[in-house]
């Protein structure tokens, strides 16, 4: 006799969990009003500031810039081939005549053999004014070699002064039990015993169980062809699809400039016609994506427009799409990669162009959720803050 068991399981994913250390800067939130052996500003001005302040009592104010390194730093010793998580909160105190956003950085000079070597820990492409307070920072890994670096913000355009506080360089340890500690939060949130009874007193000597898993609660996904959903020749892709996942996104049949390549003429068959088959399986689709804010991957006949045509055809596509997608996705990613992208502010002139996508598309269809998708966010933390380490989390 063989008993077969269908159930559903929850796949956690295993971390690798890091935490950090002591705090290396001196004076790290400039509450000191003495900056002897610890910060000192190179090619400006520092001068301490009680207003406006982000941690404590008072912060620093940076003028006086000529280039865009110009700003505070302080020196410390660090060690080859470990990772360290730095960051700092900087607030912009004004911008550039005709200038609405500004890239904000923050580097490490390290020394590498006792030579010169320049990393990019944090970035952020599209800085304002507005914003106040903004954490920029990330994690990075020190060469082989490496005996000391000094960090520093970098604001690409010399004529804005800026407030600094609460800065920090940490090193991040590792810990080397996170497997076995992974298993057993696994063993004890992810996993649940299993009672088989057999009916009427029946031996259970000669049964063999099987359990065969029907379902994620997992939401696993993956990237599939349009066209090969639909192709009677892709049998075996598509069950491959349907055995394995339970979302999907497609590729390239819902970008604008693959859908309408020329002006009014806009191919909705190939990315409907795959939605529909992949709903009829049970499947959940994530639409990528409305707009892409990276340089050519916009419609090439959108070149030469005014801002307002910019936003008049926007504005169009939206409706347009959503009105034969409606009711059929979970998900849009609205802007793809404006993390490092701004083709859509530099051609409306609008630097919150990203946040009316998110409204217009809201507008017309308010129960699919909407994101902002970007790669890197994890192995490169050039666009992402690293918090979770900081704090000891993760």
């Amino acid at each position: 006799m063989r008993l077969v068991i269908t159930f559903s399981v929850f796949l956690g994913v295993l971390f690798h969990s890091c935490k950090a250390e002591v705090e290396l800067l001196k004076n790290a939130d400039f509450e000191s009003s003495s900056f002897s052996g610890n910060w000192h500003c190179s090619d400006c001005r520092m001068t301490v500031h009680t207003e406006n302040k982000y941690h404590g009592s008072q912060c620093v104010m940076i003028s006086n810039r000529h280039h865009d390194w110009s700003g505070v730093r302080q020196s410390v010793v660090l060690e080859g081939g470990q990772w360290y998580a730095a960051k700092a909160y900087i607030r912009l105190l004004n911008m550039p005549p005709g200038v609405s956003y500004i890239t904000v950085e923050l580097m490490a000079h390290l020394t590498v053999n006792g030579h010169p070597k320049f990393a990019t820990v944090g970035q952020i492409h599209m800085q304002q004014e507005k914003f106040g307070w903004t954490e920029v920072g990330g994690d990075f890994l020190t060469p082989d070699g490496t005996t000391s670096a000094y960090l520093y913000v970098q604001v690409h355009n010399a004529t804005v002064n800026y407030l600094q506080d609460f800065s920090s360089v940490q090193k991040i340890s590792t810990n080397s039990n996170w497997k076995s500690e992974a298993h057993a939060r696994i063993n004890s949130l992810r996993k649940a015993p299993i009672t088989v009874r057999l009916a009427n007193g029946a031996s259970a000597t000669g049964i063999s169980i099987e359990l065969k898993q029907q379902k994620h609660s997992f939401g696993f996904g993956a990237g599939v062809v349009a066209s090969m959903m639909t192709d009677t020749h892709q049998v075996a892709y598509q069950d491959f699809v349907y055995k394995h996942f339970e979302w999907a996104v497609i590729v390239n049949a819902l970008k604008w400039r693959l859908m309408e390549w020329t002006k009014g003429h806009i191919n909705f068959d190939r990315p409907v016609n795959a939605i529909k088959v992949l709903q009829a399986h049970g499947i959940k689709i994530r639409g990528h994506n409305m707009f892409w804010g990276v340089d050519g991957h916009s419609p090439a006949w959108l070149q030469g427009m005014t801002p307002a045509e910019y936003i008049t055809e926007m504005k169009l596509h939206v409706q347009q799409v959503i009105s034969h997608t409606r009711g059929t996705l979970e998900h849009w990613d609205v802007n793809n990669e404006n993390q490092h992208g701004d083709y859509f502010e530099r051609h409306t002139g609008d630097p919150d162009i990203t946040a009316k996508m998110f409204q217009w598309i809201h507008s017309q269809e308010p129960g699919v959720k909407l994101f902002i998708n970007e790669y890197n966010v994890i192995t490169n933390s050039q666009c992402t803050t690293v918090k979770s380490l900081t704090d000891g989390n993760q």
